[in-house]
């Protein structure tokens, strides 16, 4: 998407926003690994969805790449909503339109920009589904597991007194 923001901004700001895209995902870094550093499966999959989605050149070997990271960790899969699961059958929407808007644009010379900026647009909003709905599911993971982890410690302190 941001060949398409560099296109239609002004030649001025081009340095200013190419700096911002391109450090936003090292302001995520942080974060998502002081949440997830307990959780080296979920950290590597976090880390590589937000590289995927503001990566300035989208291909799609990263997202299947990403996608599979996932697999790391099967229990956050287990409590992901179903809005990821209609995401990632609607990934594949953007992609064939793609391919198709691809093959107008440079075979038959009737492309336009808007369409390619619109599969992009989608494209991102569904990895960015995905990747929210795996960040709740592991964060209400690790939540669950410090709850029965702190009860437990209660009920053998009860039972030690």
């Amino acid at each position: 998407m941001q060949w398409y923001f560099r296109m239609q901004i002004f030649s001025r700001f081009r340095a200013y926003f190419g700096t911002i895209f391109a450090l936003f995902p090292f302001v995520l870094v942080g974060p998502i690994f002081i949440r997830f550093i307990k959780y080296p499966g979920v950290l590597i999959a976090t880390l590589s969805m937000v590289w995927t989605i503001y990566r300035p050149v989208q291909v799609l070997y990263d997202a299947n790449l990403a996608l599979c990271f996932f697999l790391f960790s099967p229990q956050s899969l287990a409590r992901m909503g179903s809005s990821a699961f209609v995401a990632l059958c609607c990934l594949m929407v953007p992609v064939l339109l793609n391919i198709v808007d691809h093959w107008m644009w440079l075979d038959v010379n009737n492309g336009n920009a808007n369409y390619m900026f619109f599969q992009c647009l989608a494209y991102n909003v569904f990895l960015a589904i995905i990747l929210g709905q795996f960040t709740s599911a592991s964060m209400q993971r690790d939540k669950a597991l410090r709850l029965t982890f702190r009860k437990e410690l209660e009920r053998g302190l009860s039972n030690a007194g």
